[in-house]
Parts: C-alpha cells; structure tokens; sequence
C-alpha cells in the first residue's frame, strides 16, 4: 500500500493539471486515493476525497450513474467503519436504489449494496432488517456468479453469522 499510495498522488495531481478536477477522470483519481487511504486506516485524509468524488461524479455524471452510486456506497463504508451509522445509511439507500434504476436487481453490484447496507443493519442491532438483505445478495451472487465463487461463501457465512446470533441454529449450520 505505501507503493500505492505515491502513485495515486502523482495520478491525481498530472490529471488535475491536465484536465483540472471538474471531470471523471479525476473523480476517480480521488476515489482510488480515497479507498486506499481507507483501507490504511487513515480516515481523516479519506473522508475529503471520497466527499469530492461524490460531488464531482454528481455534477458531471449526475445521480443515476454507477460510477456515482459506488462514490456513495464507498462513502458509506468509510462511515460505518468510523461508527456514524446515521450517515451511512442514507447513502447506502441511495447506492442500493441507484444500482437498482441503472443496473438490475440481478447485477452483482446490486448485491453488494444489499449485503452493505444488511451489514449496517446487523451493526445497528436491526437483524429482522438484515435477513431479506442477506438473503437477496446470496440469491443474486450464486446466479451470477456461481455456488463455488469467494462472494457467493461470503454470502453464505455472512447469513449464517446473522442465523447464529439470532439462535437459528438450523438454519445456520448449511450455510457454514
């Protein structure tokens, strides 16, 4: 990741001087830096570039766009880890109802943001909000991707986590 990082600045600044910060391009360039920054732990220097690339890809892509959905949902992640749940879930709704309009219920970024926004359910202590969520992603991942996929195991595990702590153990132990 500190490799990263050095690359993603220079990325970042050549196109801002390039093609200035009003342009995909450099929605991107913040979103990539941003994520990485995330993934550091770094939250302070995340938080600002994430914000940007939500506001550029608005404004120059407009609201019913992938690219601007995943700018929400990113956004969304970083607050869940940071514990403001409260504005998490506006954008994780907005992310979920986007990738909806624009891509189908049967796209597997669609099924990322039911399983996101199941998994802010379960933190906020709403399992009964959860489970439809889980149990949406999980149908959508095996479709799409197959029963021997990473994401479709992480579906599975993610349901029957929520089973476990619900004390549906029936349910649970097929899943594990």
């Amino acid at each position: 990741y500190a490799n990263a990082e050095s690359f993603y600045v220079t990325g970042k600044e050549v196109i801002e001087k390039i093609k200035g910060k009003e342009n995909a391009e450099y929605a991107l360039s913040c979103n990539n830096l941003g994520w990485l920054y995330r993934l550091l732990g770094k939250y302070d220097k995340a938080e600002p570039l994430l914000t940007d690339a939500r506001t550029i890809r608005e404004k120059v892509l407009g609201k019913e766009n992938a690219d601007y959905a995943t700018s929400c949902n990113r956004l969304a992640v970083l607050y869940l880890e940071v514990g403001m749940y409260d504005v998490a879930k506006p954008l994780y709704m907005e992310a979920l109802q986007i990738r909806e309009r624009v891509l189908g219920k049967e796209h597997i970024d669609y099924a990322a943001s039911c399983n996101n926004l199941a998994i802010l359910y379960v933190v906020t202590g709403k399992p009964a909000e959860a489970e439809p969520l889980y149990l949406e992603a999980k149908r959508i991942q095996e479709k799409v991707l197959g029963r021997e996929h990473p994401f479709y195991a992480a579906s599975c595990n993610n349901l029957g986590a929520l089973y476990l702590d619900m004390g549906l153990y029936r349910k649970a132990e097929p899943l594990y």
